[in-house]
């Protein structure tokens, strides 16, 4: 008797009973997007992988660790493991750097990442975002902070919590860290493997560690906010003026990271406690550095 096929780990059937609500919460994606003035944008689900690997980082989880990788007749592609990179790809590519320098597009969409199996952690996810490219002024990012709100509120989901925080240009950026290695060198041999790797290629993501050696050292380690710029600071300062005249309320958490390597400046999460130990539901920032990482002219994006 053949073994019975069944579907590879970490994706899951759509049925038509659970495919109804599924289109309700895409019609409602389209419909909040588009009032607030983006539009929809599909790209491929496989792209070169320099492009993830130049745009994301190669010292982050997802592209060390969670891509999958395609090879055929010489050709070397990946799945795509999130979004932000192939619209930046696609807005220069398409020549709107230059015909429509300040463009906002959304999407939904698969997305693919070698995760370990864990309660609601899918190889193939789904996603949906928006993206602003063109313009550093600090009402983008309020604007896309309450659009995510609105969103997940629209669907009933009361009682979510913004944690914001800001990591500066890319100059702030690396002097900080350069103290939290400097500052976190001493305890190496404390850490756990992984938060070793990550004190060399991505220290950033040490922040970001579930183990409780960094937790009980986090109160003694360097905030960002220590090494903003003056600009850094009025920046954050008017994104989050602008959150509170919007009536958005949020929590400033010093220790909130994201992780890929192209965010500077605010970055943000929701999360919704009702969701248990993964209740980050959604996440953003801004990354005004990716379009010229990509080829392209200086551009300030968020999304």
């Amino acid at each position: 008797m053949a073994q019975q096929l069944q579907k590879p780990k970490g994706t899951r059937d759509f049925l038509p009973e659970d495919l109804e609500l599924w289109q309700e919460v895409e019609a409602a994606f389209h419909e909040i997007a588009k009032r607030y003035g983006y539009g929809l944008i599909r790209t491929p689900v496989f792209e070169d992988v320099d492009l993830f690997a130049r745009g994301i980082g190669e010292g982050t989880d997802v592209v060390s660790k969670e891509l999958y990788v395609l090879k055929t007749g010489g050709e070397r592609y990946a799945l795509r493991p999130e979004q932000t990179a192939s619209v930046v790809r696609a807005y220069l590519e398409n020549g709107l750097h230059k015909s429509a320098p300040f463009s906002k597009f959304y999407y939904l969409g698969a997305q693919f990442r070698h995760e370990r199996q864990q309660k609601n952690r899918y190889r193939q996810l789904y996603q949906a975002g928006v993206e602003a490219l063109g313009s550093g002024d600090p009402l983008l990012d309020s604007e896309i902070i309450e659009l995510g709100v609105k969103f997940l509120e629209g669907l009933g989901l009361t009682g979510l919590t913004v944690r914001l925080n800001t990591l500066g240009d890319s100059v702030s950026l690396e002097r900080y860290r350069a103290a939290l290695r400097q500052a976190l060198e001493p305890h190496r041999a404390e850490l756990g493997q992984d938060d070793q790797v990550r004190l060399e290629r991505n220290v950033l993501r040490v922040l970001d560690s579930k183990d409780a050696k960094i937790k009980e050292l986090l109160p003694s380690l360097p905030k960002i906010t220590e090494f903003l710029s003056e600009n850094d600071q009025a920046h954050y300062h008017d994104v989050k003026k602008a959150l509170s005249i919007r009536g958005i309320a949020f929590d400033e958490d010093p220790w909130l990271v994201r992780g890929f390597d192209y965010y500077t400046g605010p970055v943000w999460e929701y999360f919704y406690k009702s969701f248990g130990q993964q209740d980050a539901i959604g996440a953003g920032g801004r990354y005004d550095d990716l379009v010229e990482t990509l080829g392209g002219p200086p551009t300030p994006c968020v999304g």
